[in-house]
């Protein structure tokens, strides 16, 4: 399996956010910036992001104070079986 990071800089809700959890979908890791984003827009995206995620077996995990990955159980294997590079 090839290991797909697709990067995402949502301003608003909308089809940007549609885009990414399509991406999600598809089983690919996604990296939510979301420093341009006010913070209502922003707890909107993750509320709703977080539950295409969870029906996705994935997790959020934030990396900076407004950027995200999301990932799914694979990446989780990868990381834990010290093949993540």
């Amino acid at each position: 399996a090839q290991l797909q990071v697709v990067l995402f800089k949502p301003e608003r809700f909308g089809d940007e956010t549609r885009s990414v959890a399509d991406e999600l979908i598809k089983m690919h890791t996604v990296v939510l910036n979301l420093e341009n984003t006010s913070k209502d827009v922003s707890r909107r995206i993750l509320d709703f992001l977080s539950g295409v995620a969870y029906a996705n077996n994935g997790k959020i995990k934030r990396v900076s104070t407004a950027t995200f990955i999301i990932t799914d159980d694979l990446m989780d294997e990868i990381e834990s079986s010290s093949m993540y590079l």
